[in-house]
């Protein structure tokens, strides 16, 4: 498994990243600063599915690459957006030249984000399946792509609009095939 740590994150100036063991990145805790222009810290993954607890305010982004880069194609959860207000699953958000967004799965979720303990959530995905919850129940929001994009590989973190964000992120080494 890779950590892949930007340049510009040498001396924590926008994001503070630390791995248990970089070869194996079992266990990750990341710092996501409000101020970070949506950067996606990218971890490698081979399993397909992983939790983590993030302590923010709002905005919480998780995405799924084929690649460390936010180039399509892509995924995005984000959860508790617009003032805590809904969620949502993207796919192949363009960032540059303009920013298109196009949300595939559009959920009214009031106040689901826990601003005064860790949110303890989980993500899995498939082929054609994208899910993720709270640890402890059901899918909070779930995709099914009938056209998904390549094997996913990297797992992406940050948070948004005046969010700060604390991870603890744990990632199994192998996939589970049966999901």
């Amino acid at each position: 498994m890779k950590c892949l740590i930007p340049s510009f994150l040498l001396f924590c100036i926008h994001v503070c990243f630390t791995c248990a063991k970089c070869d194996d990145c079992d266990n990750v805790v990341l710092f996501t600063p409000k101020d970070n222009n949506f950067n996606y810290s990218f971890i490698g993954i081979e399993a397909n599915k992983f939790s983590f607890e993030v302590e923010a305010t709002n905005d919480i982004h998780i995405g799924l690459f084929s690649t460390p880069s936010t180039d399509p194609p892509w995924y995005e959860f984000v959860i508790g957006g617009w003032g805590n207000a809904k969620s949502v699953i993207r796919k192949d958000k363009v960032l540059y030249p303009y920013l298109m967004d196009n949300d595939v799965v559009t959920s009214l979720t009031p106040g689901i984000v826990q601003t005064k303990i860790p949110n303890k959530m989980w993500v899995r995905f498939n082929k054609h399946t994208i899910s993720a919850g709270f640890q402890g129940e059901d899918a909070l929001i779930s995709f099914r792509d009938v056209k998904p994009i390549p094997k996913i590989t990297y797992v992406g973190f940050h948070v948004g609009f005046g969010s700060n964000g604390k991870w603890k992120i744990n990632i199994p080494r192998v996939r589970d095939e049966r999901r």
